[in-house]
């Protein structure tokens, strides 16, 4: 067979549906995002003549900050070695971007994608826990505030999740690199919290609405003080109601953080797995972001 690897068109698009129909129970991210993954660069296709049988994408979510993700291919033409064919195109497309940062990240009980990630040369960067629980029912105003993103920063890089997550911030199986700039866009966004004051910041909160399920929200961080804390569940129930999101979830790798998730009754996510199962991996570049 020839194959070709090209990028992805809009007309794609009912192909593309066909691929990713059966990927987890009936159910996939990537039709959510089609339209605007055409718009971007970095999303390829593989194509058996006319028929797409295989996807891939790279997502720039911060200058030089590269992410892999999107990989599928066609139940039906599965184990032939064109996972790693697609792997392939993807990396190299990636690499010449000359990226400061390229990750991505799968469970740790999909071993097939882990073979194709290790053989790409990607190495494990950090393992989290996920958590996953109801909206706490702390009623009352919260006492929290808009910290500044510097404050924000200064407080983060000092925990012991900043350190075991090896600076990174998740967004539902999406991770950032933590930097002021970012914490900016995300005050600007809404999302982050303080207690204190910028000058005595005693616990910062970071929100987000899922980015797959509408009635879900992401906790990406949360560390605080005793008194900070029911703050945060009042503020989180908050955030749910304005953004209608009936449960919540959460990922992290410190003692410390898994505590606090526990305090909100939020229980693993995936039962049975008696070690952190969510996988993040990073190519090593020269001066990559540690």
């Amino acid at each position: 067979m020839a194959f070709v690897i090209r990028r992805a068109r809009l007309s794609d698009k009912p192909e593309v549906l066909k691929v990713c129909a059966n990927t987890w129970h009936r159910w996939d991210y990537v039709p959510l995002y089609f339209n605007r993954w055409v718009r971007e660069k970095g999303f390829y296709v593989l194509l058996d003549g006319k028929r797409v049988i295989g996807l891939a994408k790279y997502t720039e979510l911060a200058p030089g900050e590269l992410w892999l993700e999107g990989l599928r291919i066609d139940p039906q033409v599965r184990s032939r070695g064109l996972g790693w064919k697609v792997s392939q195109r993807i990396l190299k497309a990636a690499l010449a971007e000359k990226p400061v940062s390229l990750r991505l990240t799968t469970g740790r009980r999909n071993t097939h994608s882990r073979r194709i990630i290790r053989k790409m040369g990607l190495r494990l960067k950090v393992a989290l826990w996920g958590r996953e629980g109801p909206v706490p029912r702390r009623s009352g105003k919260a006492r929290v505030f808009v910290p500044s993103a510097q404050a924000a920063y200064d407080y983060i890089r000092k925990t012991a999740e900043f350190k075991t997550s090896k600076g990174l911030l998740q967004h539902t199986w999406q991770f950032h690199t933590i930097t002021p700039e970012l914490l900016g866009k995300l005050r600007r966004k809404g999302c982050l919290f303080g207690y204190g004051s910028n000058e005595d910041l005693q616990g910062v909160l970071i929100l987000q609405p899922g980015r797959y399920e509408s009635g879900r929200l992401d906790i990406s961080f949360i560390e605080g003080s005793r008194k900070a804390l029911p703050e945060f569940h009042r503020r989180i129930r908050q955030f749910a109601r304005q953004h209608k999101a009936k449960s919540i979830s959460g990922m992290a790798t410190s003692k410390s953080v898994l505590r606090h998730l526990g305090g909100l009754r939020m229980r693993p996510s995936r039962r049975g797995m008696k070690r952190p199962w969510v996988m993040v991996y990073e190519y090593p570049l020269a001066g990559a972001r540690n």
